[in-house]
Parts: C-alpha cells; sequence; structure tokens
C-alpha cells in the first residue's frame, strides 16, 4: 500500500504538537498501514466517510492540537 499525504497534511502537521510516544506510535501506525498490516486495538483506525472515505483515521492517544490526515491509495 502507498502513503500519499493529503495537501493540508503539511499544514496539520506544523499545527499538531506530538509526545515522542505519539510520534513514535504515529511512525509505527503508518508502517503497519503501508506493510497492509492490522493496526493494534489502541489505534481505534477506521475509514472516513463523505469527501474523505479513502482514508483511514486512527487515534494516538493523549489531546493533540490539529488533526492529521492521511490518504492511502492501493
Amino acid at each position: 500500500m502507498k502513503l500519499r499525504r493529503h495537501k493540508q497534511f503539511l499544514k496539520d502537521w506544523n499545527k499538531t504538537k506530538l509526545t515522542d510516544g505519539q510520534f513514535t506510535k504515529f511512525i509505527q501506525f503508518s508502517e503497519c498501514l503501508r506493510l497492509n498490516k492490522p493496526l493494534p486495538p489502541e489505534s481505534k483506525d477506521h475509514d472516513l466517510n463523505g469527501e474523505y472515505q479513502d482514508c483511514k483515521e486512527f487515534h494516538l492517544g493523549g489531546k493533540m492540537n490539529g488533526k492529521i490526515l492521511i490518504s492511502l491509495s492501493i
């Protein structure tokens, strides 16, 4: 699976303040998606609807300033 950044990703990424633990989870979860492996239950991953129906969302835990969308294409 190819990971592709949404146009808004970099703007959102720059606004988001991740802890070291959240950043580590982001890398681990992104790698699982890239390798087409299931995410751990703690990620609460799910498909999105509407305009972002081709996207998935996962949770890194804790409060985050901003949202990050990653568009996944096969």
